[in-house]
């Protein structure tokens, strides 16, 4: 009876033991799962490795690289073969699938494929996702090396080239600020709306980037709002451009463009100036037709207290075949002290 119930308890302990080792979750190794074993051999046998690309696999991006250099194809190699197996996960996602492939010498690939960071097995393989260990320099170099490559394919659109020349300010009209003058002498800030070449604003893609008002405004979205190409929209540095009249594209600016202040300027006044006042300088009303006045009637209008003024980019002037100041003319602009306001296109054929 003893022999009988000894045997039987030595069954159990294999029957315990076997099932013990069935259940034992084994962490396969990374190096086997991926073939980079094999690969490994391959290159300890003379093979070199000519080129790896990387993808993030979204299918709808760019998100990618390709490397030559041997620094970081080492690189890359040495952060990959440090990766571990944590174990098995019933998880999945959709859309993000990075894969990095080897080129070889002998004219044959190798490839790791993952599913967001797990390592994702193809066949022959069952399919099934792992959790990894030891991963976060490969994505981080990985990553590293895309916006690289990213950087290098992105364009910075600027403005048009000013088609004013300070320094040669003969029969010539341009945008500018009325600061003061004495004896003869104005100071002028000249100014050039920032205008954009149509081909190039309509190439623009997201992770381009728009120089504007002396800062770089990278560009995250691009939609069409009301026939106007919005960036960036209902975020703090939106942009709006509308196509001008002479088909560049232009900022809006709440009802004004945007503007580059060119140069400051001092410049003698012809003995014929001309200030044409487009209104009505106590009410800041806009006139149908601007009234007439001469040097002696300008100055008295730009002292004056009550005057709007002339430095709000609500001027344009003129100079004559000598260089000299010949015309000043002020137009009505919304931003004026009055508060009186205009519709946004009316600044369209401007």
């Amino acid at each position: 009876m003893k022999r009988i119930i000894t045997l039987i308890m030595m069954m159990a302990l294999m029957l315990c033991s076997g099932a013990a080792a069935e259940t034992t979750d084994d962490i396969p190794d990374f190096r086997t799962l991926t073939g980079l074993d094999e690969l490994s051999r391959k290159l300890d046998s003379g093979v070199t490795i000519d080129r790896v690309y990387y993808t993030d696999g979204y299918g709808f991006s760019t998100s990618e690289f390709t490397t030559t250099d041997a620094a970081e194809i080492r690189s890359l190699w040495t952060a990959l073969n440090q990766i571990t197996v944590k174990g098995r996960v019933n998880e999945s996602i959709t859309d993000w699938y990075p894969q990095i492939v080897f080129y070889l010498s002998d004219e044959t690939t190798a490839h790791v494929t993952f599913e967001s960071h797990w390592l994702s097995l193809p066949a022959p393989w069952p399919q099934a996702n792992y959790e990894l260990e030891n991963d976060d320099a490969f994505w981080s170099l990985t990553a590293s090396l895309v916006n690289r490559t990213a950087s290098a394919d992105r364009t910075v659109v600027t403005a048009l080239a000013a088609e004013v020349n300070p320094d040669n300010l003969v029969s010539v009209a341009a945008d500018a600020k009325v600061l003061s003058c004495a004896d003869g002498q104005f100071i002028i800030t000249l100014l050039v709306p920032e205008r954009y070449n149509p081909e190039e604003i309509s190439a623009l893609k997201v992770g381009d980037a728009i120089y504007t008002e002396g800062r770089e405004v990278e560009i995250r979205s691009i939609t069409e709002r009301d026939g106007d190409l919005v960036l960036n929209a209902d975020a703090e540095d939106e942009i709006r451009l509308f196509e001008s009249v002479d088909q560049s594209y232009r900022i809006m600016d709440t009802h004004d463009n945007t503007w580059l202040e060119l140069a400051t300027v001092t410049v003698p006044a012809s003995a014929k100036l001309l200030f044409l006042d487009g209104i009505n300088p106590s009410t800041g009303e806009p006139l149908l037709h601007p009234t007439v006045h001469n040097k002696e009637d300008f100055l008295a209008i730009m002292n004056s207290k009550d005057d709007p003024g002339f430095d709000i980019r609500n001027v344009e002037v003129v100079f004559d075949e000598n260089g000299e100041l010949a015309l000043i003319r002020r137009s009505y602009v919304p931003w004026q002290y009055n508060g009186l306001t205009m519709p946004v296109n009316d600044l369209r054929t401007g």
